[in-house]
């Protein structure tokens, strides 16, 4: 037996996701820029590397929404963000981006594929792909908010300069 979705289903679904809200202040907030932060978690470096990498710009964005199995979203998007080492050495770099809604909730989690993603000195290194985050149906809601990048740093091996 095969299960399909009912269509005035998926018309509130696209009710809910274009137009959230108490019907006064309607808002696409799942897809909304504005308002929109970055910020980076540093969770492990080498002794004293904690303030050689940063981020010079970050963007990222939903770009579609897909109903998922127990009454949770899928939300597809794309992600860039460029990691700036201001330190005298290589170091490998290993994250996780975390996404938050309005509330500051964690909807959901990814980890890039490719990693760890070398960083060269005095130098900017671009991370690029794609995310896919299962959320319940407040996602649609109250929207992502904020991406916390933590990282994890540490000297590259074998570098005659990293002093390891």
């Amino acid at each position: 037996m095969t299960r399909r979705m009912h269509p005035l289903g998926s018309v509130f679904l696209m009710l809910l996701l274009t137009s959230c809200g108490d019907g006064r202040n309607p808002t696409n907030a799942l897809f909304d820029q504005q308002n929109r932060h970055t910020l980076l978690l540093i969770e492990e470096a080498p002794t004293g590397f904690e303030d050689a990498v940063g981020i010079d710009s970050a963007l990222w964005r939903p770009t579609a929404v897909f109903p998922a199995p127990g009454q949770t979203l899928e939300i597809v998007g794309d992600y860039e963000i460029s990691f700036r080492n201001d330190g005298d050495v290589p170091l490998d770099l290993r994250d996780d981006l975390r996404f938050f809604d309005d509330g500051d909730f964690l909807v959901d989690n990814h980890i890039p594929f490719a990693l760890p993603l070398r960083l060269p000195p005095q130098s900017t290194t671009w991370q690029r792909g794609s995310f896919v985050l299962r959320g319940g149906e407040d996602a649609g809601r109250y929207g992502l908010r904020t991406l916390r990048v933590a990282i994890r740093l540490s000297r590259v091996e074998g570098d005659s300069t990293s002093g390891g």
